[in-house]
């Protein structure tokens, strides 16, 4: 038999995307990008800001928090 890996990370409750972009809006950003696939699987993306340097840190911040979150570390 194989070792059982303990999931140490965070969960979350699937919810739709209206629901998510509507909560989105009282988190009073200045500056979001949006991600994701649609009907078809096809990525699709956009944002309030043209500057690709902002777009890319905020995705790299959030991709940097989110292995945070998995891996417990601070």
């Amino acid at each position: 038999m194989g070792d059982v890996v303990r999931f140490t990370g965070i969960t979350t409750i699937g919810c739709t995307p209206e629901e998510v972009l509507e909560k989105a809006k009282e988190w009073g950003m200045e500056a979001c990008c949006v991600v994701g696939f649609d009907k078809d699987n096809v990525l699709q993306f956009g944002g309030s800001t043209s500057d690709v340097a902002q777009v890319i840190l905020m995705l790299e911040l959030a991709k940097n928090q989110m292995i945070k979150d998995i891996t417990g570390e601070d």
